[in-house]
């Protein structure tokens, strides 16, 4: 949630300034920490949102308290009246208004360029991205830090949006930047002094016209920059792909965290790329072995990742909803101790599950695809020999009730999608329901113990 407006204001050189009427395309947490950055800044803001309602429904009581007007239902002409236009990272690139907006030459920058022009370039930023795990890599070292008795504070894709970092003025020694592919593509001066990129996978084919597109974007998170900046690559990565640039380029090995800790905690396994990165970052910050071990071992996970929901009754549930692509839903199923009852579909994003047949015909008692992807994945399992159910004509509730009963004398129970949710706005919000609904059964919920 986005604080109220403190006294202190925010330092901005006058040729800053020259802007005074700003819209905002898209009420998302980055939009809100965009208007009201902008609006203590003596800017006019508006703020568009195509949806009906907000996320959040305390976002307009808090546009309302700062003097700040929106429009929700639809984009309408009003946002191109504006010197700036600020876009969300949710809004795609080939919005009809952004459009408009370069025939009229509106110039349009992302929220995180916004953002970063009123943050001390001085200020040590650490950016992580990857198709897979960089929102548990990101609170790892954010945990890590913390231990190291650092200030720290995290920004990016789903936490709080950089924009409120800087409206809020708080001190901090390292910012952790998670950002996403959307966040790389709108933004055109990210530039952390540490940059890792974890992984890199086939995903959001749909919004890329080649693999290769979505590559180079990834890799943007190196583009600017400078001789004093470190990249932080695997040395998979390093192999396969190249990128220009004076930066230093530090190289880690995917499965180094065994050389300083052989028993790695059982939530990690089938993460030892995470550990590794991590690893090789903080040794570089000056983070001693001993704080990094103790970190590891007392990080407690990240929700809707390997979340237990209940672990009692002979069922082990767990909410992995943002195992959001075949590579995410693959190191799911590895990582389930028994024969699994898998719920799994939803937005088709182009990308293949054919590689899932060894893993899905070793770990899946029942499937029961939902979604878009759940016809394919019906046609998977006719073919592989894989019972299955139907449920891509039922509600999202409809389908854990009756995963639920399937379930009774299986050993465990997983909504892992291996895609995007297209009923729910996040995979976030679909994984709170499949929590409430197997909670209520269970009567337990929490994250992994480690």
């Amino acid at each position: 949630m986005v604080r109220k407006e403190k006294s202190s204001s925010v330092h901005v050189p006058r040729k800053r300034c020259a802007v005074k009427k700003v819209s905002v395309l898209g009420l998302s947490h980055a939009g809100l920490g965009a208007a009201l950055l902008l609006k203590k800044l003596g800017m006019d803001v508006f703020v568009s949102e195509s949806s009906r309602e907000p996320r959040n429904a305390s976002w307009l009581e808090t546009l309302k308290q700062n003097g700040i007007s929106w429009e929700l239902g639809g984009n309408s002409l009003s946002v191109l009246d504006a010197e700036k236009i600020v876009k969300s990272p949710g809004v795609p690139p080939e919005h009809f208004l952004l459009k408009e907006a370069k025939k009229r030459k509106i110039p349009v920058v992302g929220e995180i360029d916004l953002a970063l022009s009123f943050l001390n370039p001085k200020k040590h930023i650490i950016g992580i991205t990857g198709t897979n795990g960089k929102t548990t890599t990101s609170h790892l070292l954010l945990h890590i830090l913390k231990k190291a008795g650092k200030k720290v504070t995290l920004t990016g894709h789903r936490n709080t949006a950089l924009s409120e970092i800087v409206y809020a003025q708080e001190p901090w020694e390292f910012l952790i930047q998670e950002l996403s592919y959307a966040d790389l593509r709108d933004n055109r001066t990210i530039a952390p002094h540490d940059a890792l990129l974890l992984n890199v996978h086939p995903d959001h084919c749909d919004q890329f016209a080649s693999f290769s597109e979505y590559v180079e974007t990834k890799f943007k998170i190196f583009s600017q920059q400078t001789r004093s900046s470190r990249a932080f690559l695997s040395s998979e990565l390093s192999t396969r792909y190249s990128f220009s640039g004076s930066t230093q380029k530090i190289i880690w090995e995917p499965r180094e965290i065994f050389n300083i800790c052989p028993a790695i905690p059982r939530y990690f396994e089938g993460l030892e790329e995470n550990l590794s990165a991590v690893w090789s970052i903080v040794q570089h910050l000056g983070i001693p072995k001993e704080v990094f071990l103790e970190s590891i071992f007392s990080f407690r996970g990240v929700p809707h990742r390997r979340q237990i929901v209940d672990s009692k009754r002979g069922l082990l549930i767990v909410n992995d909803a943002k195992a959001t692509n075949p590579v995410a839903l693959e190191k799911s199923l590895e990582w389930m101790p028994g024969k699994t009852v898998l719920i799994a579909g939803g937005k088709d994003k182009k990308v293949s599950f054919e590689d899932l047949k060894n893993i899905f015909q070793s770990k899946i008692q029942c499937l029961l695809a939902i979604g878009s992807t759940g016809k394919i994945l019906l046609e998977h399992a006719k073919d592989w020999g894989i019972s299955h159910e139907d449920c891509t004509q039922l509600s999202f509730e409809e389908v854990v009730q009756k995963a639920l009963t399937l379930s009774r004398d299986q050993d465990v129970l997983v909504y892992a999608p291996g895609a995007s949710s297209e009923t729910f706005r996040t995979s976030e919000e679909c994984g709170e329901v499949f929590c409430q609904i197997t909670t209520a059964w269970g009567k337990d919920s929490k994250c992994f113990p480690g």
